[in-house]
């Protein structure tokens, strides 16, 4: 009786055949951690801003400045 020989697919196949324990892992990742957030409440920040004469600007410097309101879509000063 001749040995059984199993070609490289068979092997690929029952060998390394993860394709169940992967599947879990993603649904429960998306049960977990995607799917509590989708409809989560926004959070409304307001952003301020001070006009920095070059940087870097030691901390002892910035944090006596007087910030002012800064809208969300204005160019900051500083970008070019």
């Amino acid at each position: 009786m001749a040995p059984l020989r199993r070609t490289t697919t068979d092997l690929e196949v029952s060998v390394h055949d993860d394709t169940a324990l992967i599947e879990a892992r993603i649904e429960r990742f998306v049960t977990d951690c995607v799917t509590p957030h989708l409809n989560s409440r926004p959070l409304f920040l307001s952003m301020e801003s001070w006009d920095a004469q070059g940087e870097p600007v030691p901390f002892a410097e910035e944090s006596v400045q007087t910030f002012a309101p800064y809208a969300p879509g204005t160019r900051g000063r500083g970008r070019r």
